[in-house]
């Protein structure tokens, strides 16, 4: 499902995508003689903000880059200003869990010293004469988070230096502000220094299935037309190869749910030789309890598999044989809400027992959220009572729903029975029962919803269900959903990874080359139902190779690098457009471009940190359109299309298929690729050039990526990292490349395309 914190204020964000703000943008009010910023610079109330600087992302300014664990003690910052400017350089550090605040007062640094010399004479040249301030920031010794920003004082004026306020892109330089400003604010994550992810993540290529759309392999469980109950509607059985009947349209409204098409676990072991070609090393399965619906949302037993899908037995052998082939199994945990249609809640009255819903005295009443809107007497004769519940006295009242839903009902996290079935009943509880039964680890859906982890002290939700289940496996691995910045569940003590749509913000910004007048497009800029202003990942910008850039190191910065290795880098999910949807609306509609996009991304996606994670069908080219409805693209059904099999009539792209195999092996058999620390090395914006290394031990690769539109050769100095005469293969395209005169050349690099240069162990 989508977490509600894909969505964010539409203010903030209409602040944020001002992409030309920075820091060149504020000039001293009677600029001096001398053109460069800080001539003249004095104590005379008056800051010079262009001399103000601070860039989180620089070693010099902050060491070490990114998170910090408990054991850290110090973090070095420093802070430029014009030469005898200021009188005063002072942080304000705020401690999120301890909820308060601390002022530092920096010292200046003398320029005596050889690192700060070199920097004030680059400095001085472009600015003119600068110093720098500097402070050994003492680290908390619990995880934590903190939000720093600066403040000037100049003869009794102050003024203050934050972040640029771009919210999927923090860090790096900030600018300057006339006026207090706590919402744009530097992060600095501090960890549990034991904090470890499961090492089997780490770099794993995952491959997320919808069961129902996947794959049917038993036909004698396929639910059949007319039969069923989802919510007051009947099943809607259709062909592997028939298109899905619009439920915004007149012939089904309302059936995004009840249409199913047969997919089941059998399905799902009969293509592990499929997965395992195409380097697959986890499979996230989305809901496979039981439910009513095709999505499974609405779990209703969270220990009975959907006979639909199959039985017991069947995702027994599923996760026998995933393992034989090196496979591990995420599941799907609904923790946040059931089903109303569940024997735990029965707003229809179907099951037996008494259900929260029928009445006051329910053993499950403290399960849910009673009255949440309305308190009213009982009225038979109007539509719509029965989605009310039993309330005191004889009336009916409303309930907390997930967004509204009234299928969802939302658990009362802080009643002690519903933590005792999730996982602090035992060993038997649902997240330790389905470790113990063979999966390697959950995806917590709308896993922000319950718990907002370090935002939130004083629940302890995913805390005790970390310890739980790490009792049972310590490599099993919990990946939370959430859309924008995960910090606050990477302390140590909740999740090991999330869904990284921050990532997948980033790179579809990199790929777009605007998009063609019409539906959800203005001035080059698309938004759909995910990307748009009022959502966490905001709408489709195209950026360049710095930008790009900036907006990876901004997520590595944040996140501990356990995390980092482990994040869930996608293009697509069950909660998103179609990849090649997305990539032929910010193609100018060019389909064929699209295609090479998806292509290109999928190189960089598999080389770059993470564990890559493919949507079932992307890497087949399923390009299954959105719906207009609204003013906006919508996702929800439509990305939820069946794989097209061969031998269900459809046509699956083979070209793309044979990339995906390609690239899945390279990474598979490369340390580097799998396991390997990171670094930039070129963002040539003119070119449309983006190179960086991964680097294991002593083996290296080299990936050069072209996104412009024709050939290029690139020549990068190597420096310190290879020997002259290093020799290394390509082995993405073949050849071999050596490194002369301290150069290694790339030659010939096709448009939407690389080379991977690496070298023999």
């Amino acid at each position: 499902m989508v977490q509600l914190s894909k969505f964010v204020g539409s203010g903030l964000f209409a602040v944020s995508a001002i992409l030309s703000f920075s820091q060149s943008s504020y000039t001293h009010a009677s600029p001096p003689r001398d053109s460069r910023v800080c001539a003249g610079a004095g104590i005379d109330g008056n800051v010079f903000a262009a001399g103000l600087g601070h860039d989180s992302f620089d070693s010099f300014y902050r060491e070490p880059f990114g998170a910090v664990s408990t054991d850290q003690k110090f973090l070095k910052l420093r802070f430029r200003t014009c030469l005898r400017d200021v009188e005063q350089v002072r942080l304000r550090v705020w401690n999120a869990v301890e909820r308060r605040e601390t002022w530092v007062a920096f010292q200046r640094e003398a320029s005596s010293n050889v690192e700060v010399a070199t920097r004030i004479r680059q400095d001085d040249q472009a600015l003119g004469p600068v110093e720098f301030w500097s402070v050994d920031l003492p680290i908390p010794a619990k995880p934590t988070l903190l939000y720093y920003f600066f403040d000037v004082t100049d003869h009794g004026l102050t003024r203050y230096y934050v972040d640029d306020g771009l919210l999927a892109q923090r860090g790096g330089w900030g600018r300057f502000s006339p006026n207090w400003d706590d919402l744009n604010t530097y992060q600095i994550t501090v960890y549990d220094r034991a904090f470890r992810t499961p090492d089997w993540l780490k770099g794993a290529l995952v491959y997320q299935i919808l069961p129902d759309r996947f794959r049917n392999g038993d036909r004698s469980n396929d639910p059949e037309t007319g039969s069923g109950f989802i919510f007051g509607k009947k099943i809607r059985k259709l062909s592997w190869n028939q298109p899905l009947c619009d439920p915004r349209g007149p012939e089904c409204p309302r059936e995004s749910d009840s249409q199913f098409y047969g997919g089941d676990l059998q399905g799902v072991i009969d293509r592990l030789d499929y997965l395992r070609d195409l380097g697959v090393s986890a499979i996230y399965m989305n809901p496979i309890f039981l439910s009513s619906t095709n999505h499974r949302y609405d779990t209703q037993d969270w220990f009975g598999i959907d006979p639909e899908l199959g039985t017991m037995e069947t995702f027994t052998r599923l996760a026998r044989e995933s393992k034989a082939r090196g496979i591990h199994l995420i599941l799907d945990g609904v923790f946040n809400h059931g089903s109303a249609d569940s024997p735990y809640f029965d707003v229809f009255h179907r099951w037996p027992g008494t259900g929260a819903c029928e009445a006051t005295d329910s053993q499950f009443r403290s399960w849910f959220h009673f009255p949440h809107f309305q308190h009213k007497p009982v009225d038979h004769s109007k539509p719509g009572t029965s989605y009310y519940c039993a309330g005191p006295d004889g009336t009916l009242t409303t309930y907390e729903s997930w967004w509204g839903y009234f299928e969802h009902p939302v658990f009362n996290m802080a009643a002690p029975e519903i933590r005792n079935y999730f996982y602090g009943g035992g060993r038997d509880s649902v997240a330790p029962w389905w470790i113990r039964a063979g999966s390697s680890g959950w995806r917590l859906d709308v896993g922000g919803d319950i718990d907002q982890g370090a935002s939130s002290p004083q629940n302890q939700f995913w805390e005790e269900f970390r310890a739980t289940v790490k009792k049972i496996d310590s490599q099993a691995a919990i990946v939370g959903e959430e859309w924008g910045n995960a910090s606050a569940w990477f302390l140590g003590r909740e999740w090991d990874s999330a869904m990284n749509y921050r990532f997948r913000a980033g790179l579809l910004n990199w790929l777009s080359d605007g998009c063609a007048p019409g539906n959800g497009c203005s001035n080059g800029v698309f938004e759909d139902d995910d990307n748009n202003a009022a959502s966490a990942s905001g709408p489709i910008i195209p950026s360049n190779e710095s930008q790009f850039d900036h907006h990876l190191k901004s997520i590595q910065q944040d996140y501990p690098s356990e995390v980092w290795h482990a994040m869930l880098n996608l293009l697509g999910s069950h909660d998103t457009q179609r990849v090649l949807f997305i990539l032929k609306k910010i193609s100018q509609g060019d389909e064929r471009v699209a295609r090479a996009k998806l292509r290109f991304a999928s190189l960089f996606q598999l080389t770059f940190p993470g564990a890559p994670m493919v949507y079932y069908g992307d890497e087949a080219g399923v390009n299954s359109a959105g719906g207009w409805y609204g003013g906006r693209w919508t996702d929800d059904p439509y990305c939820r299309a069946v794989y097209p099999w061969e031998d269900e009539g459809l046509k699956p792209d083979q070209e793309l298929i044979r990339n995906y195999a390609k690239l899945g092996k390279i990474r598979r058999s490369s340390n580097a690729l799998s396991a390997g620390k990171y670094e930039t090395l070129l963002t040539d914006n003119a070119r449309r050039i983006f190179a960086f290394r991964r680097f294991h031990g002593s083996e290296q690769a080299w990936v050069f990526l072209n996104r412009g539109k024709s050939k290029s050769a690139v020549r990068i100095e190597v420096g310190n990292r290879l020997a002259q005469g290093t020799v290394l293969r390509d082995v993405l395209n073949g050849g071999t490349a050596v490194v002369r005169d301290g150069y290694l050349e790339a030659p010939d690099l096709e448009p939407l395309w690389g080379r991977i240069f690496v070298t023999e162990n």
